[in-house]
């Protein structure tokens, strides 16, 4: 097999035109259509630079008598921020459900003990309305830390997949 038909067979592959291939190796079209017709080869930096982004080795590229890729050895690992971006997300969701559960909880006991003294007490309006406005202050916080659960589980998820599909096509 020619580095021609093993050129155009790892673009095809990758489902890459040949403008796209040029672009990324900073040549022309009718350079990678010169090469895929075995007219002429590329310089050994392209022929580097094409074995980098297809992970195959030079050898493989310019050997006629090697047919088959080599097995890769290799794993390429999603990309780095992908990564980041998804461990802040989870951290987010961690933090916001401890926090939902500190709030929730507090607030269950505050309406037990109020309920208790309520129960006790004859006249309790002025407490009432103070107590009132806390519960209201609580709720919003729980309603905010709802949404901050949320959208940061959509977004680890959206994260996870795209990391997960990277890698598997890789």
């Amino acid at each position: 097999m020619t580095f021609g038909i093993k050129l155009q067979k790892l673009r095809k592959t990758q489902g890459l035109s040949q403008e796209q291939l040029a672009d990324r190796l900073c040549v022309t079209r009718q350079a990678v259509s010169k090469w895929e017709l075995d007219e002429t080869l590329p310089d050994s930096e392209n022929v580097l630079k094409i074995a980098d982004m297809f992970y195959v080795s030079a050898e493989y590229l310019l050997n006629n008598s090697v047919t088959e890729q080599p097995v890769k050895t290799f794993h390429i690992d999603a990309d780095k921020y992908d990564t980041v971006n998804l461990l802040a997300a989870l951290a987010s969701v961690f933090v916001s459900v401890v926090g939902f559960i500190c709030y929730g909880s507090r607030l269950y006991w505050d309406y037990e003990r109020y309920s208790k003294w309520s129960s006790q007490q004859t006249s309790h309006a002025i407490y009432y309305d103070v107590r009132f406005y806390e519960i209201l202050d609580e709720t919003v916080i729980l309603i905010f830390l709802a949404i901050v659960i949320t959208v940061s589980a959509i977004i680890a998820y959206r994260l996870y997949k795209k990391c997960k599909t990277r890698t598997n096509n890789q």
